[in-house]
């Protein structure tokens, strides 16, 4: 959710798009139910779906803004593209773990259809699903590299400690 509006001591949260679909067929809410929200930067709040417009958005009137801190030692993983179905397994799991970063670089025998933007916005779609099972507050960063050099410069700019596997 959104953060649209704060009213007399209290916040409005706009849900749009996937997130409403999710909202009105899967889990079948309504209006006056109580729901949890986030905003993937650390914001998130308990309270009352107020209004339901079917494609269009869903508000969720809150009291309070809670903020969960960023962790104060961030963690980045750099992976090759691996086959699809490991890509769909492993995501979860780095969300659970907290990872701030997922970086995803190409090599010479993994064929280009493995990092399409297709695969790209279903890897953004796992790793928001994950977010609502763990109830982590951030979404990390996802990045796809084509030149594993320039990777490897922005990881070293970023982080003092990283460990090279191969």
């Amino acid at each position: 959710g959104k953060i649209i509006i704060s009213v007399d001591k209290s916040f409005i949260w706009k849900i749009e798009e996937t997130e409403l679909h999710h909202l009105i067929k899967v889990l079948r809410l309504k209006t006056g139910d109580s729901v949890e929200v986030f905003d993937g930067h650390g914001s998130w709040g308990k309270g009352e779906l107020t209004s339901i417009t079917p494609k269009k958005e869903a508000l969720v009137k809150t009291n309070t803004i809670h903020k969960t801190l960023k962790p104060a030692n961030p963690i980045a993983l750099a992976i090759g593209g691996l086959k699809t179905h490991t890509m769909d397994e492993l995501l979860p799991f780095l969300v659970e773990l907290n990872v701030n970063e997922i970086h995803i670089f190409t090599q010479k025998q993994i064929p280009k259809h493995r990092l399409s933007e297709r695969s790209q916005n279903r890897w953004k779609s796992i790793i928001l699903s994950a977010l609502k099972q763990s109830k982590s507050n951030y979404i990390p960063n996802l990045r796809v590299w084509s030149d594993f050099s320039q990777m490897v410069s922005y990881l070293t700019a970023r982080y003092d400690h990283h460990f090279t596997l191969s």
